[in-house]
């Protein structure tokens, strides 16, 4: 009876595993529609300036997306500016970048990279996963009739 409960949970971990991973893959394609990922870039940058709140910061991302991460840093230093009245200055890293096996998003660091903040796609579907994986859970398998606490 034990060893049946464990595989039933070991097959449950492993389908949300495959789960996460197609959710992994599907974040690749999301990138190859200009429009949506600028704005999303857009987004992703300017959260992590607000973050940080730093005068000088540098910007990493895949070396694909250098162009699309130049084009939209005016606008999100411009959004910083507006919602803090704080003057920064964001650089692109043009030396280092992200992984080509990366999904997207960038990396923003401050202090020769000691403080950073990584917006990268992955990172905010692992951050997402982690806070719904019981919803996940209770949407996929049911309601647990043996849990007594949610977290």
């Amino acid at each position: 009876m034990h060893q049946a409960r464990l595989q039933v949970l070991q097959n449950r971990e492993q389908f949300i595993e495959k789960l996460l991973a197609e959710a992994r893959d599907r974040l690749f394609t999301a990138t190859k529609d200009t429009a949506k990922y600028r704005t999303t870039l857009e987004g992703l940058i300017s959260q992590a300036l607000l973050q940080l709140v730093e005068p000088n910061v540098l910007v990493k991302c895949r070396k694909c997306d250098v162009d699309l991460v130049q084009s939209v840093l005016p606008s999100c230093i411009a959004t910083v500016q507006k919602a803090t009245g704080l003057t920064c200055s964001a650089k692109l890293d043009t030396q280092n970048f992200l992984p080509e096996s990366c999904c997207g998003g960038v990396e923003v660091s401050v202090n020769d990279g000691r403080i950073r903040v990584i917006n990268t796609l992955e990172a905010r579907l692992d951050q997402v996963a982690e806070k719904l994986l019981p919803k996940i859970r209770e949407q996929i398998f049911g309601v647990n009739k043996n849990r007594k606490f949610c977290s």
